[in-house]
């Protein structure tokens, strides 16, 4: 073999181990995964997330518990609702007659500043009420009389019977005044020969979380025949 060829020969056997080394050594390194981010940090802790995309609130928090509650049932107008055992009637109009409304059932919950004697700014009550004289009105132009120029009407069906739901926020006084801190839900539906009204409302510093417990209430509600 001559001296050229034996100096090329060489270098193929070079090259060719540089290459096989290369290739050895490639495989022996860790290959990393690529980064999943579930949401998760490592020791289970949840990851914060300070543009806010990610809502980490748990709608299910503001759900109550309703099996203890007492029950009110009415078997002449047939229908039943849960309330708190902390609400009762503190104003004692469960059977107050104002007006054009005789009410079936009242319960409320003071707050702390709430003063006996006083009218209603800290805390909520749930009323339900039924029209007196019907037989002059229907319905529609009922709540058109006392919810005039009003175009946030919703309609819900319940057992076959249709609702119509009324919701104010931060509500007016009768001086046109709007009241800061107030939530009220006027909620009309029929009863055989009569008109029927439940009336939600919560002011003061805790309006929000007692509007929850009224939506809560009014979710107990069922027709028994």
């Amino acid at each position: 073999m001559s001296k050229k060829q034996l100096t090329i020969t060489m270098s193929i056997i070079v090259i060719l181990a540089a290459i096989g080394g290369w290739y050895f050594y490639s495989q022996k390194q860790t290959v990393n995964p690529p980064v999943v981010d579930d949401g998760v940090e490592p020791d289970g802790g949840n990851v914060v997330v300070e543009n806010g995309d990610i809502d980490t609130s748990d709608s299910s928090s503001t759900a109550l518990a309703t099996e203890d509650w007492l029950t009110y049932r009415n078997e002449e107008y047939g229908f039943e609702v849960r309330y708190p055992e902390g609400w009762g009637d503190n104003y004692n109009i469960s059977s107050y007659k104002d007006g054009i409304y005789q009410n079936i059932f009242y319960v409320d919950n003071w707050g702390e500043t709430q003063k006996e004697g006083a009218e209603l700014y800290d805390g909520a009550y749930f009323k339900i009420s039924f029209i007196t004289n019907k037989e002059s009105i229907n319905i529609h132009d009922f709540i058109n009389m006392e919810h005039k120029n009003l175009n946030n009407i919703e309609n819900m069906e319940v057992n076959g019977k249709l609702f119509y739901i009324i919701n104010v926020d931060n509500i007016n006084n009768f001086s046109g005044d709007s009241i800061e801190n107030s939530y009220m839900k006027d909620i009309y539906f029929e009863m055989g020969n009569n008109i029927l009204k439940m009336k939600m409302y919560s002011i003061g510093g805790k309006y929000i979380t007692l509007k929850q417990v009224l939506d809560q209430i009014f979710n107990t509600f069922k027709f028994i025949k």
